[in-house]
């Protein structure tokens, strides 16, 4: 087995990859592949904290808008809040609130686009 961490890290990815694919147990698996199937989970477990670390870094946007007063203020599914400010186009607010509900998980904005107001937070 490779002692460089990287080289490491990159033959579990491979071999969790080659495991998505296969019809096998992990027992049957790890057996062919001559690892433990302690070594396995911790594997998949330490990967799969890496993976979900990167998504919540990447989660956060930033958007800068002119400095006015709060007209709008909605509460999105997911916790995220945004206050909106007078001059927002319609197309750019659909963006705002896209790429919001991306970043906190939920998938549609349809709901919060039909164009009606919401009253101040």
């Amino acid at each position: 087995m490779p002692r460089d961490s990287n080289l490491v890290r990159q033959v579990w990815l491979e071999r969790l990859r080659r495991f998505q694919k296969s019809t096998t147990t992990v027992a049957r698996f790890c057996e062919a592949e001559q690892v433990s199937t302690a070594s396995f989970y911790a594997w998949r477990k330490r990967l799969a904290q890496e993976r979900d670390g990167a998504e919540a870094e990447a989660a956060f946007l930033t958007v800068k808008m002119p400095m006015t007063l709060v007209e709008v203020c909605v509460k999105l599914p997911g916790g995220a809040t945004l206050e909106l400010r007078e001059g927002l186009s319609r197309e750019r607010l659909q963006q705002v609130i896209a790429a919001t509900i991306q970043a906190t998980g939920e998938q549609d904005a349809n709901h919060l686009t039909s164009g009606k107001r919401r009253q101040a937070c």
